[in-house]
């Protein structure tokens, strides 16, 4: 069901605007109060007729909470269920559909490109290839990024100039996997908050997208959740400071909330020639030593082409960097950091899967 009554909205945008529940009590002297003062402070008819508006307003108001609270779908009464959201009711939904083709750039805290110990190839210039679709309530998103050789010069000697699969320091690059998928599982009658989702990403961190601006931007947040912490301090880190109680996958260190890791803003624009384009700036911040502090940003452009143009760009960033079959969508990062194999068996069949696989999304299914 998604019609939505008028006097429900009101109700859930003052809840909102004040910050704080908004009870029969309170909400019925609001209104109560308003519509007894607007007849004025008399005595006989104007004492009565204020009573009446006082308990007709209080009436009014619990009939609205009662439908908030409720949810109730029966005819008469308005529902808010997640799974009848729709998402391509939102601009900035519709264009994230599609092929999208990006350069990227990352930098690390000290505004220098980033580096990595364990993945020896440049971060000032590297390619993005990125598919999105929305069903119903549902996003999905699947990206290959390719990265250059790293430089025979200056990266391919001493200590940690190792590079990761069948190429070579300096002659062959390589490529990571990445996806996302997220859902509406929540939802307002305040329709200032349509179109907001959340999801996990991987099992240790939990993402949230926002719509903000004139309709053309996104924000896009990644917590890394507070059962990960416990888990991590607990099992992978073997309990070090003895402060942690449990056992298997389930511990707590003292833990009680999620802590950021990413702050992204997506921004769509449309050039002259009726190109798409979307620029992406995301911040990254320090979840486990120095809780807060930015470890880095980043700096993609990118424009929407159709699909024909979307693999014929992969295929020459291919030629370009030198990648070797046995590394095309053979990686991507693990878990707990570092690189992971993709699950994939490598090839240029297994990145057209993975980036396929955004399009076999379903919209989820309605609750009886």
């Amino acid at each position: 069901m998604r019609a939505t009554s008028s006097i429900i909205i009101v109700a859930a945008v003052f809840a909102n605007v004040h910050g704080k529940p908004v009870t029969r009590k309170g909400m019925g002297m609001g209104m109560g109060m308003g519509m007894g003062m607007g007849k004025g402070m008399g005595k006989g008819n104007a004492a009565a007729a204020t009573t009446t508006a006082a308990t007709e307003a209080t009436a009014t108001t619990t009939a609205i909470l009662d439908a908030i609270a409720n949810h109730a779908s029966t005819p008469g009464k308005v529902a808010c269920e997640p799974a009848e959201v729709v998402l391509s009711d939102h601009p900035q939904w519709q264009h994230e559909e599609g092929y999208w083709l990006g350069d990227y750039s990352l930098y690390g805290s000290d505004g220098n490109p980033s580096t990595s110990n364990t993945w020896n190839y440049p971060y000032d210039h590297y390619r993005g290839f990125i598919t999105g679709n929305v069903q119903g309530n549902r996003y999905r998103q699947r990206n290959v990024f390719m990265y250059p050789p790293a430089n025979a010069a200056s990266d391919c000697t001493g200590t940690g100039t190792d590079v990761v699969g069948a190429g070579a320091c300096g002659t062959n690059g390589n490529t990571k996997v990445f996806e996302a998928d997220q859902e509406a599982t929540t939802c307002s009658l305040n329709p200032e908050l349509g179109g907001d989702i959340e999801g996990p990403y991987g099992t240790m961190s939990y993402t949230y997208t926002q719509l903000v601006g004139k309709d053309n931007a996104l924000l896009y947040q990644v917590f890394l959740t507070k059962a990960a912490l416990n888990l991590y301090e607990g099992m992978v880190m073997g309990n070090p400071y003895g402060r942690c109680t449990g056992a298997g996958y389930a511990w707590d260190c003292g833990y009680t909330e999620d802590r950021l890791m990413q702050s992204q803003l997506t921004t769509l624009t449309q050039l002259p020639d009726k190109t798409w384009r979307r620029t992406r700036t995301a911040q990254g911040f320090d979840a486990f030593g120095n809780v807060g502090a930015p470890t880095y940003a980043s700096y993609y452009r990118e424009r929407k082409v159709g699909r024909e143009e979307f693999y014929a760009e992969l295929d020459r960033a291919v030629t370009d960097y030198s990648i070797l079959g046995a590394d095309l969508c053979a990686w991507k990062t693990g878990e707990t950091g570092g690189t992971a194999p993709s699950g994939y068996t490598p090839g240029r069949n297994a990145c057209v899967a993975h980036l396929e696989a955004s399009f076999s999304l379903a919209a989820a299914a309605s609750a009886p």
